[in-house]
This record gives C-alpha cells, structure tokens and sequence, in this order.
C-alpha cells in the first residue's frame, strides 16, 4: 500500500474518531444537564417466563424506589 492510500484512511479514521468523541461529548454534557431519557424495558424471547419473576423481584429490592412513577 503506498503512503497516498495509507495517509486517505488515515484521515478518514480520524474523522470518524473526531464524529464519535463530539458525540460523546454533546451526550455527556446533555447528561451532566439532567436531561436523562427514562428506562425503557423491554423481554426478549431469551428470557424465559420462569427467569423473568426473579429478575424483576431482585431489581425491585435493590432499587426500592426504582419504579416510583413509571409506567410499564
């Protein structure tokens, strides 16, 4: 590969580093803001009926008040 096409994706994987750290940044600040979207949950067919209770029962105990106004 001669230096021409190496210095080509080079500039282009700078690029796109330099896109995902400004995209970062503008979520991290909207974040240190207050703006959180809420918690969607969602149940995929990996999760079996037998092991979503437990789940749901453990999360409930470690975040007692985790649910306080949401709906499902």
């Amino acid at each position: 590969m001669d230096t021409c096409r190496i210095r080509h994706f080079l500039v282009f994987h700078l690029r796109e580093v330099e896109s995902a750290t400004s995209a970062a940044k503008t979520e991290a600040n909207r974040l240190s803001k207050g703006a959180v979207q809420p918690l969607e949950r969602a149940v995929t067919c990996i999760v079996g009926p037998s092991r979503l209770p437990p789940i749901v029962l453990k999360f409930l105990t470690d975040h007692p008040d985790g649910m306080t106004g949401r709906r499902f």
